[in-house]
């Protein structure tokens, strides 16, 4: 086994899904590919199978076999392999006969040689383009917002839009449209055109508040996926992970969701009429919260100038509401990296703290 193939394998034997998590992130969102003690290939597990699951409640210290039997009896879905003498076209072709972008390849003793990669294989990535929400007044955080929009605070030794701008560069999005009003001339005078930070960068300027998502008003016409990101959020996620959960899933519109836990400080009491039949001290409650970052195909842009009349304010809650009632595909992709939202003094004090976790 090659050892850029060993890297991806684990054994069914004692993994859990938090060690497949790992394993893909250690991998650049490559999948696993789960084999048994004889190194003969059972079945692979993607970045999508995993955000699936915790969709539907499961633990991430729950074994790797319960997305396995998910996939085999629930959905019926067998792990689509070839044997590694197979041409490219034919690999091609089976992927796109079973809408896959991964194939394992094996010897003829079921053993994984190569793992193919739809990209390499097409030679080209899907390219997508990012609108970066920065216009607020950032008032929660004021005085520190005086004078300065909340975007170019400092997180560490440079502003949080930079980090921001830095990841999205790094995951291969080079064009970025970042919407302004509050103290635009701030973040207009430091970023310019973006060439200084190896990135292309054109402003969506306001004349007033419009609501969350009221500049996509602005928009040229686009024809591939826009990622839309909140200004203040910090996050280690993979937006290529979320691209590739979207056009998996024939999705319209993707919002990526965040584990919020809420704990209750009081015993919860669980009754019929009057009868108590149990009791339990200080629950945790977790909900799925709208994590501020969504991907729209322009099929939904088109929802923008359509739905809400011109002058009024429009929120990103507005655009999925009009995408649901229309019955387009949208859906939620699990956040399972770091994530933070600069919105109140404890979360600024608090991404000081832990401005590391994007790596400056």
């Amino acid at each position: 086994m090659k050892s850029q193939i060993k890297d991806l394998c684990l054994t069914i034997e004692n993994t859990s899904i938090r060690m497949a998590m790992s394993c893909i992130d250690r991998n650049a969102g490559k999948p696993v590919l789960i084999i048994d003690n004889k190194d003969n290939f059972v079945n692979i597990v993607t970045d999508g199978d995993i955000r699936r699951a915790l969709l539907r409640g499961l633990s991430l210290d729950e074994s790797i076999t319960t997305i396995l039997e998910y996939k085999l009896i629930s959905k019926k879905q067998s792990p689509v392999t070839c044997l590694f003498n197979t041409s490219s076209k034919n690999i091609l072709l089976l992927m796109k006969q079973y809408a896959v972008r991964y194939i394992p390849l094996l010897d003829e003793g079921g053993r994984v040689v190569e793992l193919a990669n739809l990209n390499d294989l097409e030679q080209s990535a899907t390219k997508m383009k990012a609108v970066i929400m920065a216009g607020g007044l950032g008032t929660r955080l004021r005085p520190l917002t005086n004078d300065l929009p909340k975007p170019m605070l400092l997180v560490g030794n440079k502003p949080l839009l930079e980090t921001v701008l830095d990841q999205l560069s790094s995951q291969g999005i080079n064009e970025v449209f970042i919407s302004t009003f509050y103290r635009s001339e701030k973040i207009i005078e430091y970023f310019g055109d973006g060439s200084n930070f190896g990135i292309q960068i054109n402003y969506l300027e306001e004349d007033r508040l419009t609501g969350t998502a009221g500049a996509l008003r602005l928009l040229p016409d686009i024809d591939v996926p826009i990622l839309v990101i909140n200004g203040d959020i910090i996050t280690k996620m993979s937006f290529k992970s979320m691209l590739g959960f979207h056009h998996d899933n024939k999705a319209d519109l993707t919002v990526g969701l965040w584990q919020y836990q809420v704990k209750v400080e009081y015993g919860v009491v669980e009754t019929k009429g009057i009868a108590i039949q149990g009791i339990t001290e200080k629950p945790s409650v977790d909900f799925l919260i709208n994590a501020g970052v969504y991907l729209l195909s322009p099929k939904c842009l088109y929802l923008v100038p359509n739905c809400i009349p011109e002058g009024q304010t429009f929120h990103i809650t507005d655009l999925l509401k009009s995408a649901i009632n229309r019955k387009y595909a949208v859906i939620g992709f699990p956040i399972h990296e770091s994530w933070l939202d600069i919105g109140q003094p404890k979360d600024y004090e608090k991404a000081q703290t832990e401005h590391h976790i994007n790596g400056n």
